[in-house]
């Protein structure tokens, strides 16, 4: 396999994300207190930043999968399947945050790759119980290295002191927008930890 090259083209760059996080930070605090026009650009600010990032995330997904031969949608459903077991399809697509039909799609992809297999439940034939073959395992494995080497990468900039901060802020920002999507929140899309 070809070495994944560096990503040199990102537009958001390490400085926008701890940007992200030291907005989002003081923005919380000042919304409950006295929301105004200040913290409203902040808000808006906060939120094209957050999209970017996760449209950024996403192309930084696609290139890092691209030399593997699977779509980002596969290389999520390898990482969501369990390295050894197996799981249901309804935890599948819990997991994923996708309807039980759209998590069927993407199993039958990956069992036509012979990344996964398929088989009944015992008790319930209706229930199905999906499990990674030795080349799923194997494919899972190389999709852990490669996107954590295009990630070490891209993200090698932020100082060594700002690190836990950033990682403070991004949690926070993530259990915020989990909060806010408690009412509607599918199962999978929101950490449990």
């Amino acid at each position: 396999m070809s070495r994944i090259p560096r990503v040199e083209w990102i537009a958001l760059t390490c400085g926008d994300i701890y940007c992200i996080v030291q907005l989002f930070a003081m923005t919380k605090t000042e919304t409950t207190h006295s929301p105004d026009a200040r913290s409203a650009a902040r808000v808006g600010r906060i939120q094209n930043l957050v999209c970017q990032l996760g449209r950024l995330l996403e192309s930084m997904d696609s290139m890092c999968l691209s030399e593997l031969d699977i779509t980002v949608s596969q290389g999520y459903t390898l990482m969501v399947l369990p390295q050894d077991g197996e799981v249901g399809m309804s935890a599948l697509g819990e997991a994923l945050g996708v309807a039980p039909s759209t998590a069927t799609r993407m199993v039958d992809q990956l069992a036509r790759k012979r990344l996964v297999t398929r088989r009944s439940a015992p008790g319930d034939r209706r229930a199905v119980r999906v499990a990674l073959t030795p080349r799923g395992q194997a494919l899972r494995r190389t999709v852990e290295q490669a996107t954590a080497s295009c990630f070490l990468g891209a993200f090698a900039e932020i100082p060594a002191a700002q690190q836990a901060a950033t990682i403070g802020a991004l949690e926070l920002v993530n259990a915020c927008l989990c909060e806010s999507l408690k009412a509607g929140c599918s199962g999978g899309i929101c950490p449990t930890q």
